[in-house]
């Protein structure tokens, strides 16, 4: 199976944001996609999004954004996280692949763990919002379970599954399986988007992910519409004086040939008449 290579970021990976080397070294190793953490509860924004998402696009990555989502309302934290996406994106929401991360709270006094509840709403309040964005559920078989192993397929647009396999993988050897793994729980029979573990790059490490597909799937799935096609420029209206010149020699041309033709001179005066109706269908006046 085609895979693709992505990588996902926070600002662990750098404040203010990324570096632009970095950016180039991602770009050779062979990523076509950036997932980067936008919010995360109800009022917190990581601090290297805005400038992730500036420097993602200008290197001609495919975007993605994430939400990390703890125990709060659920509908204030999508509420949040896309008021500041559209914010960051030129007011709305084009060409952004939307994710929802369900795992465990490292810092659950902020918050708390999200629950079934929350995912719910968080699903229910993007679905309704964002229609033409991709929405995928970012999580772990382990953490799911915790939480019952609901089936909750049907609020998003697929499953992204973090599943480390204690491969080595650098951008000379991506050692990928492939195939992704199964997932078998929550509904899911399997996930096309797969965090395998961390991939080396040059001299520094990043969570690394694949797509399983091909690459025109992969930017159906994180564009919204297509890309829109310069408008051509048109050509300089030509020089009056030029113009006149080729219209004359245009109808000297065909008087001569009309004339050679047709002897009789009303029969060229006629035709002549008849190239005038052509050149004055076509919107074209003589001088």
């Amino acid at each position: 199976m085609t895979r693709q290579l992505f990588v996902d970021l926070s600002h662990w990976q750098g404040e203010p944001a990324l570096s632009n080397t970095a950016y180039l070294a991602l770009k050779k190793c062979g990523v076509k996609a950036v997932i980067m953490k936008a919010t995360q509860g109800t009022d917190w924004i990581d601090v290297s999004f805005a400038a992730n998402l500036r420097r993602a696009r200008r290197h001609g990555f495919l975007v993605g954004v994430y939400h990390f989502s703890d125990g709060q309302s659920g509908k204030a934290q999508a509420q949040h996280f896309l008021k500041t996406v559209r914010k960051a994106n030129g007011g709305n929401l084009k060409n952004l692949l939307l994710v929802m991360d369900v795992e465990r709270n490292p810092n659950p006094s902020y918050g708390g763990h999200v629950k079934t509840s929350q995912i719910k709403a968080f699903a229910k309040e993007v679905q309704r919002v964002a229609k033409r964005n991709t929405f995928l559920c970012y999580t772990a078989e382990g953490y799911w379970r915790t939480l019952g192993n609901p089936d909750l397929k049907h609020l998003f647009d697929g499953l992204w599954q973090a599943r480390w396999d204690g491969k080595r993988h650098t951008c000379k050897n991506k050692n990928l399986p492939k195939s992704p793994p199964r997932a078998g729980f929550g509904g899911w029979y399997g996930a096309r988007f797969w965090q395998f573990g961390t991939l080396r790059y040059g001299k520094r490490r990043i969570d690394g992910n694949a797509f399983y597909g091909t690459m025109a799937k992969m930017r159906d799935l994180f564009l919204t519409e297509a890309p829109v096609k310069p408008e051509p420029v048109p050509p300089p209206p030509p020089d009056p004086a030029v113009w006149r010149g080729q219209y004359n020699d245009f109808l000297e041309a065909a008087t001569i040939s009309i004339h050679a033709l047709t002897p009789d001179g009303d029969g060229a005066i006629e035709a002549k008449a008849d190239v005038l109706d052509v050149l004055e269908v076509l919107e074209i006046e003589g001088p």
